[in-house]
């Protein structure tokens, strides 16, 4: 008889050990499986703000965070922008007056942190917003030019002209000129949607996303001074110069990524 309760009792406990381990793998598998860090992801990334790479892991069921570097690097071909000469020092100077024909090597180092809402938990179709942190530079070499785009030739007896431009001058020494040209916001907002998961439930995923970053205004430096800002007034004196750097004020972000599983 007491073997027969001691069984019983080592019998009842062990059950008891099974339905508590049940209880705590199975009632909150959910959340075990949505838990920050339980998964994790690697990427690599193409997009319109270069390659980079990401790691991700989900927060909870709907949303999932990412970090990760981004980096660009472009070289413009030769742009040409009027100049405006409302005082005749440059049809003085040149008997024309010169354009400033000028190319650019465009490039963005970013770190970025974003989170996706999925309203769907398991679904393919999320929301992202966070921020990029970086600064972006265009370094710009140009010089003035006639009309089939060879450098501009003095008239003798004048001096190579400056360009000024919101108070202070722009170089150009022996007619050619460097500037760089950087962003003014470190932090840069970004919003997008996408189709994908950065947190797969396969090895392998891809992912789809299409969103707008702030980059705001940019100032334009010149031998480590700043001599003007593009805040959407343009520049003065170079016609179309101030439009087209505020074409990068909001850049459109279009992007694949391949991601991988880790655990």
């Amino acid at each position: 008889m007491k073997k027969c309760k001691f069984f019983l009792s080592v019998f009842s406990l062990k059950m008891r050990s099974i339905i508590i381990m049940g209880m705590v793998y199975s009632l909150p598998a959910t959340a075990q499986e949505y838990s920050p860090f339980s998964h994790l992801n690697v990427a690599l990334r193409a997009s319109t703000l270069g390659g980079g790479i990401e790691l991700a892991t989900p927060l909870n069921k709907h949303l999932k965070v990412r970090s990760g570097l981004d980096y660009f690097k472009y070289n413009v071909p030769y742009n040409n922008f009027s100049l405006s000469d409302d005082g005749g020092e440059l049809y003085a100077a040149f008997g024309y007056v010169p354009d400033l024909r000028m190319k650019e090597e465009i490039s963005f180092v970013h770190g970025h942190l974003l989170i996706d809402f999925h309203p769907v938990p398991k679904g393919i179709f999320h929301i992202t917003a966070g921020a990029f942190v970086g600064t972006n530079r265009i370094h710009a070499d140009g010089f003035l030019s006639d009309s089939n785009d060879d450098p501009a030739e003095l008239k003798s007896g004048y001096e190579w002209p400056s360009i000024v431009t919101d108070g202070r001058e722009i170089d150009f020494s022996e007619g050619k000129s460097k500037v760089d040209i950087l962003s003014e916001n470190t932090v840069k907002p970004y919003f997008g949607l996408g189709l994908g998961n950065a947190v797969t439930r396969h090895r392998i995923g891809f992912k789809f996303e299409l969103g707008l970053l702030y980059q705001g205004d940019f100032s334009i430096e010149q031998n480590g001074q700043q001599i003007g800002t593009i805040n959407g007034k343009g520049i003065n004196n170079v016609d179309g110069f101030g439009e087209y750097i505020d074409l990068f004020k909001w850049w459109p972000v279009l992007g694949i990524q391949l991601t991988y599983r880790i655990f």
